[in-house]
């Protein structure tokens, strides 16, 4: 069983093959030798035999956005962005 798997059986409670473990690592990892930390923490929860588990905000993908509008907006400590889809038209109506 993958640790994909693991981790979304054992939120759904279905049958898993073990307990899936992710440690936290940030002290840990801090201390680690440099090539170690130079290739991540996802590489050495792998080597580990732990199910990586991300925690935090990890963009891992590139939103692309295309016909709409941006609007970035901050009230206070919040910040937003807003995306209003243009509309098109395809054609006309006698």
């Amino acid at each position: 069983m993958k640790s994909r798997q693991r981790l979304l059986g054992a939120l759904r409670g279905d049958a898993i093959d073990r307990v899936p473990w992710s440690p936290f690592l940030t002290y840990y990892f801090e201390n680690l030798p440099k090539e170690t930390r130079e290739q991540g923490q996802f590489p050495c929860l792998q080597k580990m035999g732990a199910d990586p588990l991300l925690r935090g905000f990890h963009r891992l993908t590139k939103c692309v956005y295309q016909n709409c509008e941006i609007e970035k907006k901050s009230v206070g400590r919040d910040h937003y962005t807003i995306v209003t889809e243009l509309v098109r038209t395809l054609g006309k109506r006698n």
